[in-house]
């Protein structure tokens, strides 16, 4: 009876044992699945420089010339996918941030897209003239986060959502948050913008 109870106690003992074994071993290889090598940074920064997201992408890339035992092969392949967006914050910072004046010329860019809007209802309405002033707020990454007019003497709904429509499709450089209340001024000679503006 007493070697029976020491069998069973050394088989619960080797039970235990075995058990503590696996999980250490199931811990260390999930701690090996979680540690990210340099890849990993690389292909996020990757996939951040071709979504437009420059600081993201320069930061995930860092982060991968940070990592142990790379070959200088490896580092140089890094530095060649971080350098054009490094070159574009850098330029950014220098330049500091966007301007009135610079959202006013984007948007001047594009005055025969507005003057087609105008004329297309021109057609309909021959007496068709006046003024609207474009509401126009440029975010951080460079798009246009808002486009609405807010003032007109046109009263031509076709023309003004048209206006709004092709100012939205705009693309600035990156910089603060800004916004321009921009004037233009139609009649059936065409079309005219004014240059002044105020920033909102």
């Amino acid at each position: 009876m007493t070697w029976l109870r020491i069998g069973t106690v050394i088989c619960a003992l080797v039970v235990i044992c075995t058990v503590a074994i696996d999980d250490a071993d199931a811990r260390r290889r999930s701690k090996r699945k979680r540690k990210k090598t340099w890849r990993h940074f690389v292909i996020d920064g990757r996939k951040a420089t071709k979504g437009g997201d420059c600081k993201r992408a320069v930061a995930s890339f860092d982060v991968a010339l940070k990592m142990p035992r790379m070959s200088k092969r490896t580092i140089k392949y890094i530095e060649r996918l971080r350098r054009p967006c490094w070159a574009k914050l850098e330029a950014e910072r220098t330049r500091g941030p966007l301007t009135p004046n610079e959202v006013a010329d984007v948007i001047n860019s594009r005055s025969g897209r507005y003057t087609s809007c105008y004329m297309s209802a021109l057609v309909r309405n021959k007496g068709l003239r006046g003024r609207i002033t474009v509401r126009v707020i440029v975010g951080r990454n460079g798009r246009v986060s808002d486009s609405a007019v807010v003032e007109t003497t046109l009263r031509s709904k076709q023309v003004e959502s048209c206006v709004a429509t092709e100012i939205r499709t705009l693309r600035f450089r990156e910089g603060t948050t800004v916004g321009v209340l921009y004037p233009l001024v139609f009649n059936s000679r065409g079309e005219s913008m004014w240059k002044d503006h105020t920033q909102k």
